[in-house]
């Protein structure tokens, strides 16, 4: 990476060594997770279980709507301010900033785009993929499954790029090189234990794909855009029966 992303934490934890510095943030990130694991929590236990009732639209717009703040607040603002008020962070440090598109790169995205929107099409063929979302997207009308997809979602889908890809990836890659790769991933997988095994798979080949698409191109938005095509892909596909 260029050498305008690499800071010198030292400056900012004056007592602490590099493996207590990476130890301190693998544990926050920890905790970051679980607190955005509730909803998912919540989804799969009161709403996805076949042995719930059918909850109505209403409802279930209130549900997506209170997932937005929890996942904006879990994983944007409080990752936010523990990354000003700790390392003296800006957004540009943390991949907040346009992407470096040179030709490779804009190829890199566009294929690793269309490999996980395929994938994300296999395991919508899947049952338990297909009865997971069609819990909650088969009682919206048109018009509210629109305004799910395109104002809430999107939401979401920032919130946890800047968390994952940004404050947690970037900031391991500058303290543990490579090895950034697979923590990064593993916490990403964790964050997804809620939802249908297929997903599962695919969020740990996925995680490591759009690590390697922020590393390149210095920046979270593609990987915001790729996660995003994804999971709308996923709802359109259950929503119309695909």
């Amino acid at each position: 990476m260029s050498t305008e992303l690499r800071i010198d934490y030292r400056k900012y934890l004056f007592p602490l060594s590099q493996c207590i510095t990476t130890s301190l943030l693998i544990f926050v990130a920890m905790q970051v997770v679980l607190l955005g694991m509730i909803a998912p929590y919540f989804y799969t236990t009161f709403i996805a279980s076949p042995t719930q009732d059918t909850a109505s639209s209403s409802y279930l717009l209130g549900f997506f709507i209170a997932t937005t703040l929890c996942w904006f607040c879990s994983f944007f603002m409080l990752p936010s301010l523990l990354g000003t008020s700790m390392f003296n962070l800006n957004f540009s440090d943390i991949g907040v900033k346009k992407p470096v598109l040179n030709k490779s790169n804009v190829q890199l995205i566009c294929c690793s785009a269309i490999l996980l929107m395929v994938l994300g099409y296999v395991i919508t063929r899947q049952p338990s993929v297909r009865a997971f979302y069609s819990s909650s997207l088969s009682h919206f009308n048109l018009a509210t499954f629109i305004f799910v997809n395109l104002v809430l979602l999107p939401i979401n889908y920032f919130a946890e790029e800047f968390f994952f890809r940004g404050i947690l990836f970037l900031t391991l890659w500058r303290l543990v090189g490579w090895h950034s790769y697979w923590i990064a991933d593993i916490l990403f997988t964790w964050g997804h234990q809620f939802k249908p095994i297929p997903e599962i798979y695919l969020s740990a080949f996925a995680g490591m794909i759009l690590n390697y698409m922020t590393y390149k191109t210095e920046s979270i938005y593609p990987a915001i855009i790729s996660h995003g095509s994804l999971g709308i892909l996923i709802n359109v596909l259950v929503y119309f029966n695909v």
